[in-house]
């Protein structure tokens, strides 16, 4: 299936009142159990400051975090330069159609996005505007780098936003003996982690993550699913620590940060033996399931990829092909263009409910 200028994209239910994060660091307790006083208020801002209202006017700069899922596992890249070193390999991971990059364009559209088609024009902005950081200088396939090995990062302005692709393929949140990598350990340990030393292609200029980044969009939990100790416990535990990490890693005073819901598997999935170990009931129904009640335990923002996507079974039966998924577990094209939409969409209701100018 296609995009056209007549479809409506499905939207998912969300709060009338958008969620966001207090000034204090995000170090929140995982104890259900505590006294309700424990967890930390994360109200929105209720009035305005000069700080508040210079970042309203500051680029998004938009860090995407998660598994192949985040790094575009499924897409396609219909034209022969999506094979370039900015746009990770021949299959798409990290490429001009995952996510992070379909949210370049809609973050670069603002908030009046009329939910027209990506086109050929904004394609080409894409093209000419992003970039390729490797995580080292040595022994790199430069023309088709893993996902592991380098991050992509899109804009189509750089004055309106700049998105992060730090999508690494099987990472899990929690921790595992199998040969999954937790993300936490393994990319964002806070001065050592693999994402503080970067270098652009041409080895002439070295960059890090920005310190200034003040949206995080963390999707996380699909790899989990083939852990048989994975509890909500768990889950939420490492969550955690995963979000005092990253609240350590930017500079701006009261950053933005949406976790999404794992997407849904379908028939083909089912079918497929090679997702045999991906818990269908965890990732269906567990998973999305905690990380709402996560979000609203800590008042995050949710994207809620789960709900959004559920769309593309055919007369809602589950037990059908999904149109919006590629093999079963990862999103296609139009998956991936829908989930894009709806970040944008989150991301911009959050600043118009967080930033209210001081005159009015």
């Amino acid at each position: 299936p296609t995009l056209s200028s007549t479809t409506v994209r499905p939207t998912t239910n969300t709060p009338t009142s958008t969620p966001t994060l207090s000034s204090t660091t995000f170090i929140p307790t995982t104890n259900t159990d505590a006294e309700t006083s424990a967890i930390p208020t994360l109200s929105p801002t209720s009035s305005c400051t000069k700080e508040l209202e210079e970042e309203m006017n500051n680029p998004l700069i938009v860090l995407c975090i998660g598994d192949s899922i985040t790094a575009g596992s499924g897409s396609e890249c219909p034209e022969d330069d999506c094979t370039d070193e900015r746009f990770g390999d021949s299959n798409g991971r990290g490429g001009a159609y995952s996510m992070p990059a379909n949210l370049a364009i809609y973050l670069a559209r603002g908030a009046s996005d009329d939910g027209s088609p990506i086109s050929d024009t904004e394609r080409t902005a894409l093209y000419e505007n992003s970039y390729v950081l490797y995580k080292n200088e040595d022994e790199i396939d430069r023309t088709l780098p893993d996902d592991d090995d380098h991050v992509s990062v899109f804009s189509v302005d750089p004055n309106k936003a700049v998105v992060y692709n730090l999508g690494q393929s099987g990472r899990t949140l929690t921790e595992s003996d199998k040969q999954y990598k937790e993300y936490w350990k393994y990319d964002f340990v806070v001065g050592t982690g693999t994402f503080t030393q970067l270098v652009r292609a041409d080895g002439t200029t070295t960059e890090s993550l920005p310190s200034n980044w003040n949206t995080a969009i963390v999707a996380l939990g699909t790899n989990d699913a083939t852990l048989e100790e994975l509890t909500e416990s768990s889950y939420n535990e490492a969550m955690t620590e995963l979000l005092a990490l990253i609240s350590e890693t930017t500079s701006v005073v009261e950053p933005a940060i949406f976790l999404s819901t794992t997407p849904p598997r379908d028939a083909v999935g089912v079918a497929n033996e090679k997702w045999d170990p991906w818990n269908y009931d965890v990732i269906m129904n567990q998973l999305p399931s905690w990380i709402r009640d996560y979000t609203q335990m800590y008042a995050l923002g949710l994207v809620d990829y789960a709900t959004l996507l559920m769309a593309g079974f055919i007369d809602q039966d589950l037990d059908t092909e999904n149109i919006y998924l590629s093999d079963g577990l990862h999103p296609n094209n139009v998956g991936y263009d829908l989930m894009a939409a709806e970040v944008a969409r989150n991301v911009f209701l959050q600043r118009q409910e967080k930033y209210q100018p001081c005159s009015r």
